[in-house]
C-alpha cells in the first residue's frame, strides 16, 4: 500500500527525477557522464545564487528532504555511473522509504527496460 504522503511519495519522486537525469544524459549528451555532471554543477551554482540572494528562499538551504533530490544528491547519484537496483536501494534508504513492495516494483521496472 502506498502512503499518501511521506517517504513513499518522496522515494517515487526522487527515483523519477534521478531516472530523468540519466535519461537526459543518454539523449542530450550521448551518455557522457562528465557533461551531465557539468550541467548539474552549473544548475547547482545558479540555484545557490538564487537562494543566497532571496529572502523568501533562505530556508531552502536547510531543507532536508523535498519532492526532488538536491543538486548535490543528484551529483552523487550520477557519479555512481549506473541507474540500477543498488541506486534504487540507496534512494530508498536516503528518503526513509521502507516499503519493500514499492522498492521491488521499481527494481523490476529498471530491470525490464
Amino acid at each position: 500500500m502506498l502512503s499518501k504522503e511521506g517517504p513513499d511519495r518522496i522515494f517515487i519522486s526522487w527515483v523519477n527525477e534521478v531516472h530523468a537525469d540519466f535519461g537526459a544524459a543518454e539523449k542530450m549528451v550521448n551518455g557522457c557522464k562528465q557533461k551531465l555532471l557539468d550541467s548539474i554543477n552549473y544548475k547547482s551554482e545558479i540555484n545557490e545564487s538564487i537562494i543566497n540572494s532571496s529572502k523568501l528562499n533562505k530556508n531552502e538551504k536547510n531543507r532536508k528532504l523535498g519532492s526532488h533530490p538536491s543538486w548535490s544528491q543528484r551529483k552523487k547519484y550520477v557519479e555512481r555511473g549506473t541507474f540500477d537496483d543498488e541506486l534504487i536501494k540507496e534512494i530508498a534508504k536516503t528518503t526513509g522509504c521502507y516499503n519493500t513492495e514499492l522498492i521491488k516494483k521499481y527494481e523490476n521496472i529498471i530491470n525490464h527496460q
